[in-house]
């Protein structure tokens, strides 16, 4: 018999936002499907069943459909949370750069709230909000200033904060 490697269960309780949590865990699961080579529908929905935890398995069993057994109708039809795409929109327009986070992080951060905010263009809206955003004066003076796209921006933004963190070592 084969023993399963550990993988933490699905928390379907943790917050009001389960669909992003939920997107992330089934992606982290596909990945584990994909490392033990399981293809077929029945064993990767048994095994989802079973690593997602009781609470997925509850919900299932109470579905009129329980018994389906196709992979992707279970994952899609019954466990995949609406998203509301303006609570999500207010919360990417929420973000605001940390004084002690690189701009990489930040950008990192904006990527990934903007996936459920169905922007036409996530780079254009994730240039303009690091230029409204961000800690330095310094970027957004030039960003305004040049026109930047957002993989100029970005460096750019990098060559400011090297710079900055070689002239504050300097000036010590």
């Amino acid at each position: 018999m084969a023993l399963l490697p550990d993988f933490p269960p699905f928390n379907v309780h943790e917050d009001a936002n389960a669909g992003r949590r939920w997107k992330k865990w089934l992606t982290r699961f596909e990945r584990l499907l994909c490392g033990l080579n399981i293809t077929a529908d029945k064993r990767k929905t048994a095994l989802l069943l079973h690593y997602a935890g009781p609470d997925v398995d509850d919900i299932h069993d109470t579905l009129p459909t329980s018994g389906n057994e196709d992979y992707k109708t279970v994952v899609d039809q019954y466990f995949s949370p609406q998203t509301n795409v303006a609570f999500e929109v207010f919360n990417f327009h929420q973000a605001k750069q940390k004084p002690d986070e690189s701009l990489d992080s930040y950008h990192t951060r904006l990527r990934h709230l903007s996936q459920t905010c169905e922007f036409s263009d996530p780079d254009k809206e994730i240039k303009d909000h690091i230029i409204l955003t961000c800690t330095s004066d310094s970027l957004r003076g030039r960003a305004l200033r040049d026109n930047m796209d957002l993989p100029n921006l970005m460096k750019t933004g990098r060559a400011l904060e090297i710079s900055d963190r070689q002239a504050g070592q300097v000036e010590k």
